[in-house]
């Protein structure tokens, strides 16, 4: 393996949820955020991963309105999330997890499901350059 892992970025408020998807990517570059506004002002600011995983019910900022922020800042990086939840607690997360089809993972998280989720779309960024 290249000294160039593909960087990716886990984002859940859940320290521990984090840290577990964290130690199934080991052999990535991963960085974990429990703050998503934090995790906007990295990207916008420069940051850029091949894939984000983030979970779709969090305080403050939801991953989907995570997601909505990236597309107009940095599509290309809205483009590369991936999203873990719970289950939709309102009518519009619902219907935002439906338009995500092959992107979202259930919790508890299957780590296999995600893994294959992170290949794809690290597959996409390749045939994308």
């Amino acid at each position: 393996m290249s000294d160039d892992l593909p960087r990716i970025m886990v984002v859940d408020d859940d320290t521990d949820s984090a840290e577990v998807i964290a130690l199934c990517l080991s052999g990535y570059d991963v960085t974990v955020i429990n703050d998503p506004s934090e995790a906007l002002r990295r990207i916008v600011g420069g940051a850029s991963y091949d894939a984000i995983i983030s979970d779709i019910m969090m305080p403050g900022m939801s991953g989907d309105v995570l997601y909505a922020k990236l597309l107009v800042a940095a599509p290309e990086q809205a483009e590369r999330m991936i999203f873990v939840t719970g289950g939709g607690t309102t009518v519009e997360t619902r219907a935002f997890i439906s338009t995500m089809q092959g992107r979202v993972v259930g919790k508890p998280v299957d780590l296999a499901a995600l893994l294959k989720r992170v290949e794809e779309r690290l597959a996409l960024r390749i045939h994308t350059k």
